[in-house]
């Protein structure tokens, strides 16, 4: 049985969509060879069953957001631990540093992506840092 088929079964409850799994890992997985075990089974899943060409050719791109965008719903101990164990991990938005904005900075960065698109709520975090 394989560690996403395990997460699966360890939060029955959940919604079936897929991102919750990786919700599950994140809040549920610290040993860093299970955590990498994880993010390869994600990408090779993403590869195989990605909902669009773009995720299928590129899906290590697309688990790296995804696992970075997850991560910035918990605190900074499990935040800090999956961008050290998979490095290229990083939240879409905040980058690396993801508490170092405010609620109001988050909130208003989060309008930008969905209205402009990622790359503005980016530029618009990096004015706020300065």
């Amino acid at each position: 049985m394989s560690l996403i088929q395990k997460l699966e079964e360890a939060k029955p409850k959940r919604n079936v969509v897929f991102t919750n799994v990786v919700f599950t890992a994140v809040e549920t997985l610290t040993d860093p060879t299970q955590m990498r075990q994880f993010y390869d089974e994600y990408v090779a899943h993403l590869k195989q069953h990605g909902d669009s060409d773009q995720v299928r050719q590129n899906p290590e791109s697309f688990a790296n957001s995804n696992i970075g965008y997850m991560i910035g719903y918990y605190d900074k101990e499990t935040a800090d631990r999956w961008m050290q164990v998979i490095p290229s991990v990083s939240h879409p938005i905040f980058q690396k540093d993801i508490f170092s904005v405010t609620p109001e900075q988050a909130f208003n960065a989060g309008k930008l992506a969905g209205t402009e698109g990622t790359e503005k709520a980016r530029e618009y975090i990096q004015k706020s840092r300065n």
